[in-house]
């Protein structure tokens, strides 16, 4: 994981497939106590950064849900849950 700029200066994070799966797990509880987050940034001048997740209940709560997913995306997520996932989907009241 990396704190980058896109093309305008805008501030990234950039994940790697690995840490990317690593917070899917900590957000499933592995380990049970897990922060959900990663962190980087530890050394002299460097910017610090986190990278946190959270349920769609919890993040959608207070906000409008988000929009339809692309349809291929959704398939390739299946394998984490069965059926389309009605609570990120934007004519559906978010949970």
């Amino acid at each position: 994981m990396r704190w980058d700029e896109d093309e305008r200066g805008r501030p990234r994070i950039v994940l790697s497939r690995r840490n990317l799966l690593a917070l899917l797990a900590k957000l499933d509880g592995h380990p049970p106590d897990s922060a959900c987050a990663i962190a980087g940034g530890h050394g002299y001048g460097e910017k610090y950064y986190e990278v946190k997740v959270e349920p769609d209940e919890v993040h959608y709560r207070d906000r409008p849900a988000p929009g339809q997913m692309i349809a291929e995306t959704e398939r390739a997520l299946s394998w984490r849950s069965p059926g389309p996932r009605k609570d990120i989907i934007a004519d559906v009241p978010p949970v």
